[in-house]
């Protein structure tokens, strides 16, 4: 593993990315997003001064490249799910909020990611974690089933049926 991605919302709730990273360090060089109001920043900041595998990318502009460049990541079930997915990026998806719960069902249920809820960092994280870092077949499964799950074309397809119905109205 060469570069983890950790992005868990900008607004970084409860300050988990500052847990997540902690429990990380050393593992690969990681690129941790965050935003200006995280409560983790402080903490953050620290973690990147003292570790150069840290490197804490603040309400950045590049969230793109950054996924693009990882390796892995690990997630909020949000709707950045779906970009990893058209990335075919492993992911260790975290479930942080109940409305995440059903999305990141389906992706595990997919094996499209392997997804831990919030509250069980403490027991389950870790394990997980270093599965995933050191299991090749595992990431590459994740990848194939996560790029299966999402070609990125969606806004396309809608374009192309809005497009088709005002050429061809139905009549009622």
């Amino acid at each position: 593993m060469r570069r983890i991605l950790v992005s868990l919302g900008l607004t970084d709730v409860g300050g988990i990315t500052a847990r997540i990273v902690e429990r990380l360090a050393g593992a690969a060089l990681l690129d941790v997003v965050v935003g200006s109001i995280a409560p983790s920043l402080p903490a953050l900041r620290a973690l990147a001064e003292a570790d150069p595998l840290v490197r804490l990318h603040v309400d950045t502009s590049d969230m793109a490249a950054l996924t693009a460049q990882a390796d892995i990541a690990i997630g909020a079930g949000g709707s950045s799910s779906w970009e990893r997915c058209v990335l075919g990026l492993p992911t260790l998806l975290l479930v942080l909020a109940d409305n995440q719960t059903p999305a990141a069902t389906a992706l595990a249920e997919a094996g499209a990611v392997a997804a831990l809820d919030v509250a069980e960092i403490e027991t389950a994280f870790d394990a997980l974690a270093a599965r995933l870092l050191g299991d090749e077949a595992l990431r590459a499964r994740l990848s194939r089933n996560a790029a299966d799950i999402c070609d990125g074309r969606g806004a396309e397809r809608v374009a192309d049926r809005l497009l088709t119905r005002l050429e061809h109205p139905r009549r009622a």
